[in-house]
C-alpha cells in the first residue's frame, strides 16, 4: 500500500506499508447453498514506515505481529456474482517502532486489540478464477509500553484481486 494522512498537527506524510497473512477457517453453507459463513483465525505481518514532513519531520518505521479473529459472510446475487462481509478483531501481540527525528526512539507496544471490516464484491470469471473487489476500514492503535504514546489510527482503503483455485 501507498498513500499519505494529514497529522493533527499539521503537515503531509508519506506512506507506504507491506503485509503478509495467512487465515485458516471452515465454511459453512446454507440449505439453499446462496449464503456462506467462515469463522476463521491466523496471522498477520504489518511492516510500515511513515515520512512525516514539517513541522514534525520524523520518520516512524513499524513492525507488528497480529493474530486476526474473524467471520467472513458471503451471498451470492447469481451463480457468479457474491457480496459479503468481514469483520474481525486482531490481537497484537507485538508492534516495534523506530521513531528518527534529530535521535532515534525505539518503542514497543503489545496485547492490544485492534479491528478491521471489509465488503468484498466478488464475480467469477470461470470455474477456477475470480477478480474481488475489497474496501475497507481499519481501526488501529498504538499504546506504549513505556506509557509514552498513544496513537489512534482509522485507514480507509481497497484492494483488487485476482483469485486463481
Amino acid at each position: 500500500m501507498d498513500g499519505g494522512f494529514d497529522p493533527t498537527v499539521g503537515g503531509k506524510t508519506d506512506y507506504q506499508e507491506w503485509q503478509i497473512e495467512g487465515l485458516l477457517g471452515y465454511t459453512f453453507g446454507s440449505e439453499n447453498e446462496d449464503t456462506f459463513l467462515t469463522p476463521y483465525l491466523g496471522f498477520r505481518y504489518r511492516e510500515a514506515e511513515n515520512e512525516l514532513g514539517p513541522p514534525l519531520n520524523l520518520d516512524v518505521l513499524q513492525e507488528a505481529w497480529s493474530l486476526p479473529l474473524g467471520i467472513r459472510a458471503d451471498h451470492l446475487l447469481s451463480d457468479d456474482i457474491a457480496i459479503g462481509i468481514d469483520a474481525r478483531m486482531q490481537w497484537k501481540i507485538d508492534d516495534d517502532q523506530v521513531v528518527t527525528g534529530a535521535a532515534s526512539i525505539v518503542d514497543s507496544s503489545s496485547n492490544q486489540l485492534t479491528y478491521r471490516i471489509a465488503a468484498p464484491f466478488t464475480i467469477r470469471l470461470s470455474e477456477n478464477s475470480e477478480i474481488e473487489l475489497r474496501p475497507h476500514y481499519e481501526w488501529d492503535r498504538f499504546d506504549s509500553d513505556s506509557g509514552t504514546r498513544e496513537t489512534r489510527i482509522e485507514e480507509r482503503g481497497g484492494q483488487l484481486s485476482f483469485i486463481l483455485r
